[in-house]
């Protein structure tokens, strides 16, 4: 009976054969359901079939509890994931493929897995447009949220990075990372751009949809025993961060939407 409660979810949310679904998760959340952690993935891949993607962040750090470590090996196939215990799972089953970006790795599953992540090593520019995250807005993915609010979102970081040329503070940082142990060969001394700890986004995007009733409208959504399910486009949700983003900039009425953490007294220009 809790099984079929997951396949009405998914229909309440309208995950369609063919979609591309970036899922953010908490299996604390999903416990309810008596369903295993493979089961839950098994639902979900046979949800957008072979023509669809699923992917989920494996992201190897979860700020505050732990820090993005660049002198750390990062190897795409046995480095944990520290954002869920979904996400450890899925991304060891046999057919899933993961990134080569030790900052946000991502996994993915589907018949264009495989040429979705791979050379990421090679890619620097964290949410350009050769990047996991620029690929999937083309490929207009949906965000699925399964037993997590809309505040959730790695997209949400998309807004700043592209307006960053508007900031006169740090949006992206270059940092060294140590070793990339792929496959069949190390990559050492690698340059990669990550978020800075020095400025936080306002991570919570749910303030974003508080404010935009035209956001809150586009989203389908359940809550089942208090567990709340979600999905909605993330191109969508990204036109309208945007707009917000770049008015504040422009305005510099910046604190609703960036909170600054600088390490000494100097604002910096970055990149």
């Amino acid at each position: 009976m809790l099984a079929k409660q997951f396949e009405e979810i998914m229909d309440r949310l309208n995950i369609f054969p063919g979609d591309v679904l970036f899922v953010h998760s908490s299996w604390d959340r999903l416990r309810f359901l008596d369903l295993s952690p493979l089961e839950i993935i098994d639902r979900l891949k046979k949800r957008v079939g072979e023509r669809g993607l699923l992917c989920m962040p494996t992201y190897p750090w979860l700020y505050p509890m732990s820090l993005f470590d660049p002198q750390k090996i990062f190897c795409p196939s046995t480095t944990p994931s520290a954002v869920g215990f979904l996400t450890e799972i899925f991304r060891r089953c046999p057919d899933v493929y993961r990134s080569a970006n030790p900052f946000l790795p991502v996994a993915a599953y589907g018949s264009r897995a495989y040429e979705l992540v791979s050379g990421q090593e090679n890619v620097k520019d964290l949410f350009g447009n050769e990047s996991v995250f620029g690929q999937l807005l083309k490929l207009k993915a949906k965000q699925l949220g399964l037993g997590v609010s809309v505040g959730l979102s790695t997209f949400i970081h998309m807004a700043d990075w592209k307006l960053r040329h508007l900031t006169n503070f740090k949006i992206g940082e270059e940092v060294i990372v140590s070793t990339l142990n792929l496959k069949d060969h190390l990559l050492k001394n690698v340059p990669f751009l990550i978020i800075p700890e020095t400025i936080l986004k306002v991570v919570n995007s749910s303030i974003l949809f508080e404010k935009r009733e035209d956001l809150m409208s586009q989203i389908n959504f359940k809550t089942v025993e208090g567990n709340f399910f979600y999905s909605y486009y993330i191109h969508n949700m990204l036109k309208i961060a945007f707009e917000e983003a770049e008015n504040a900039l422009r305005t510099n009425d910046m604190p609703c939407w960036y909170i600054q953490k600088p390490s000494d007294n100097t604002v910096k220009k970055g990149i």
